[in-house]
């Protein structure tokens, strides 16, 4: 697989947040640490607007500059697909 290019737009004051990037770090998935504070509400500025395709929360998941995942279990799946060579056994269910 070509090296992918991940974005993490996030803040540790969501615990969602939180889960998908202890899945980066568990599986030392490499990804750029892109951190929006909440309190802030940087996540509702035009730019972001735009990136997201309106979907104006966070976490939110860029993957190659292609698509963007906005839901956090989507991105705990998609995560858990395309790196489970990375992930420890048990780390995320390869059959549910």
């Amino acid at each position: 697989m070509e090296s992918e290019k991940l974005e993490l737009y996030h803040d540790l004051v969501s615990q969602p947040s939180r889960a998908v990037k202890a899945l980066l770090d568990a599986g030392e998935i490499e990804y750029e640490n892109k951190r929006l504070p909440f309190a802030e509400k940087a996540w509702k500025e035009e730019w972001f607007d735009k990136m997201s395709g309106g979907h104006n929360h966070i976490p939110f998941l860029k993957v190659n500059d292609d698509f963007g995942i906005s839901e956090s279990a989507s991105q705990l799946r998609y995560l858990g697909t395309v790196h489970a060579e990375k992930l420890s056994a048990g780390i995320y269910p390869t059959e549910l």
